[in-house]
């Protein structure tokens, strides 16, 4: 089979004979025993009170995080399977996608103004909230996981109008923040 190189995801699901998920936050009376979606978009790797510390919590868009959407997660297994053992089959025969999350963890600071460097240190924290997340998973009985790198969120339009004077001398290469990236992939790994 060969998609185009751009198919939208749900092509892509369809393809390869995989179900169109119900978004959990509309899923109330729906049979989601051949899948659900957690995401939220602008859903951030790390809770609400990290933002504060770092002095962006003005710019979220959204307080579900992580950690929420795996409360709902918890919140559905009881419907699922009804004990560790049984969860652990259901799950193992499960595809689980986690992320791509964490981008908007640097994207809130980022447009509050903060350095680069500042983002930086961020890192460790926010591969840790997606490992354990993923550790969570793994103890609940997946065993296929999918845990995607971050966008290179450094070169997209929104940080080349909100920093148009750190151009680099490659064309392609505009902004720095995608070396934030390469690092924090590299921390997830």
């Amino acid at each position: 089979m060969r998609l185009p190189r751009c198919a939208p995801p749900t092509r892509a699901a369809q393809e390869f004979g995989l179900p169109l998920l119900q978004p959990y936050l509309q899923s109330r009376g729906k049979d989601l025993r051949r899948g659900v979606n957690f995401a939220v978009g602008s859903a951030t790797a790390m809770d609400p009170p990290f933002f504060q510390e770092i002095g962006a919590s003005d710019k979220l868009w959204t307080n579900l995080s992580l950690s929420v959407q795996l409360g709902w997660f918890e919140q559905l297994k009881p419907s699922l399977c009804s004990s560790p053992k049984k969860c652990k089959e259901y799950f193992s025969k499960s595809l689980f996608l986690v992320g791509e999350i964490g981008g908007n963890d640097y994207n809130y600071a980022f447009f509050k103004g903060k350095p680069l460097d500042d983002a930086k240190t961020y890192v460790p924290t926010v591969a840790a909230a997606v490992t354990d997340a993923t550790e969570r998973l793994i103890k609940a009985g997946a065993t296929h996981l999918v845990v995607p790198g971050n966008l290179p969120i450094g070169c997209s339009s929104t940080y080349l109008a909100l920093h148009p004077g750190r151009r680099m001398p490659h064309s392609w290469m505009l902004y720095t923040a995608c070396s934030m990236i390469c690092l924090y992939n590299n921390v997830c790994c």
